[in-house]
C-alpha cells in the first residue's frame, strides 16, 4: 500500500466521525478523573483540545484532496488562424470568460516556445472563443506552423506581465 492510499483512508469522512466520538469518549472519561466545575481551566483545555483535533482532521482532508487532484486542465483545441485579423478561432473544454488573459505557445521540436499573448475577445453559441492577439514576442507575424503545432494556455509568464508593465510606465 502507497503513501497516499494510507493518507487517503486515513483522511476519510468515516474517520472524521470516528474522532469525534473518540473526543466525547475521551472528555466523558476525563469527566469521571477531574472535577470540572471546580477549575474553568480544565474546560476550557477540554474544549481546546477537541476543536483543535476536529479543525485538524477537516485541514488534512483538505490538504489530501488538493494534493490528490490533478489540478486544472484545459484543453483549448486551435481551430482557424486569422493572421490578418490578428484572431485565433479555438475550442475549449473548460470554461473561460470574456477578456480572460492567454498565453501563446509553439511546440517546437518538444520545447514549447512562447510566441505572444492574447485575450478572448468573443464567446459564439457554439462555444468557439474568438482570440484577439495582443502582443507577439518574437516577431510581427505567427509562424504557418502554429495551427498545427500551436499551445494556448490559461497562465501568463512573469517575465511577459513585467514587460508589459516596463512599456507602461
Amino acid at each position: 500500500m502507497n503513501p497516499k492510499e494510507i493518507i487517503k483512508k486515513l483522511s476519510s469522512e468515516q474517520l472524521a466521525y470516528i474522532m469525534i466520538a473518540v473526543i466525547g469518549f475521551l472528555s466523558s472519561i476525563a469527566t469521571l478523573f477531574l472535577n470540572v466545575n471546580s477549575q474553568v481551566s480544565i474546560k476550557w483545555l477540554l474544549f481546546g483540545c477537541c476543536l483543535y483535533l476536529i479543525t485538524a482532521i477537516f485541514l488534512i482532508r483538505v490538504i489530501v484532496e488538493i494534493a490528490t487532484s490533478k489540478g486544472m486542465s484545459c484543453k483549448i483545441r486551435i481551430i482557424k488562424v486569422y493572421e490578418d485579423k490578428g484572431i485565433i478561432a479555438v475550442r475549449s473544454s473548460s470554461e473561460i470568460a470574456i477578456n480572460s488573459l492567454l498565453s501563446l505557445y509553439e511546440k517546437i521540436d518538444s520545447y514549447e516556445e512562447l510566441i505572444g499573448i492574447g485575450y478572448v475577445q468573443n464567446k459564439q453559441e457554439d462555444g468557439v472563443l474568438s482570440i484577439k492577439i495582443v502582443r507577439l514576442t518574437s516577431s510581427d507575424s505567427m509562424s504557418q506552423n502554429f495551427q498545427k503545432n500551436g499551445l494556448i494556455k490559461t497562465t501568463l509568464p512573469y517575465g511577459l506581465l513585467s514587460g508589459l508593465e516596463n512599456e507602461h510606465e
